[in-house]
């Protein structure tokens, strides 16, 4: 950023502790980030916004357009880890480059229970990394004859990491979704916090019913002096 703005300073910190004094900006913003650190972390942004300055930030919205896709997604990145889908395929495709039968009879009955809870969730979500395992496997099994074994294992292995990181990266997206209660307590923070003309609204995108975003703004009045006669 620095490099891409001169003149531009930036601060690597957790946003509920920014190490700048009180009432430092004019404005500050946040879009899809704030949320995560919870509840303390839009006090702290009450507590650097200027005389006169305003508050305005994009939130997760439970239930939303990117929450409700989310949530069935979380849940099919859940089993594809639980199923042990992963560690079935390893074995099956062990067993076929060792041209084991009796190996490979068992491990195709260990792999189809795992095999075909992927395909129904591939039926209820064919969005997500449950998605990409099913048919990244499906298409290097059919084709194994043009891969080493060692190329469908180390992809299954990359592919072990992936569904890892959704589930921890759709975890914290839904934990980070807030509903209307959550908003209005977030408003009462700020208002504690001195901010005031406080409105929070549904943001929607454009061709979509469902809000993409609660919308919250707030402003700190200006400070005026009086005038002695």
């Amino acid at each position: 950023l620095s490099q891409r703005f001169e003149g531009v300073t930036t601060l690597a910190c957790p946003a509920n502790a920014v190490p700048c004094p009180d009432l430092s900006f004019d404005l500050v913003v946040s879009q899809f980030g704030i949320e995560y650190a919870g509840a303390s972390a839009f006090t702290e942004a009450a507590r650097l916004v200027a005389p006169g300055g305003t508050f305005a930030a994009l939130v997760h919205i439970e239930d939303g357009y990117l929450d409700a896709p989310n949530q069935q997604k979380l849940a099919e990145a859940r089993l594809a880890s639980e199923s042990r889908f992963i560690d079935r395929a390893i074995d099956l495709v062990s067993a076929v480059f060792a041209t084991d039968a009796a190996a490979v009879e068992q491990a195709e009955a260990a792999f189809a229970p795992a095999s075909r809870a992927l395909a129904e969730a591939l039926e209820r979500c064919p969005e997500g990394v449950h998605a990409h395992l099913y048919l990244g496997f499906k298409q290097l099994y059919e084709r194994r004859t043009r891969y080493a074994l060692g190329d469908i294992t180390a992809w299954l292995e990359a592919m072990r990491g992936e569904v890892e990181k959704a589930v921890q990266r759709l975890a914290e997206m839904r934990r980070a979704a807030m509903s209307a209660e959550d908003v209005e307590q977030i408003a009462t923070g700020l208002r504690d916090a001195g901010l005031k003309s406080i409105t929070i609204e549904h943001f929607f995108a454009p061709r979509h019913s469902r809000p993409l975003a609660w919308d919250i703004r707030a402003r700190r009045p200006t400070i005026t002096t009086g005038r002695r006669s």
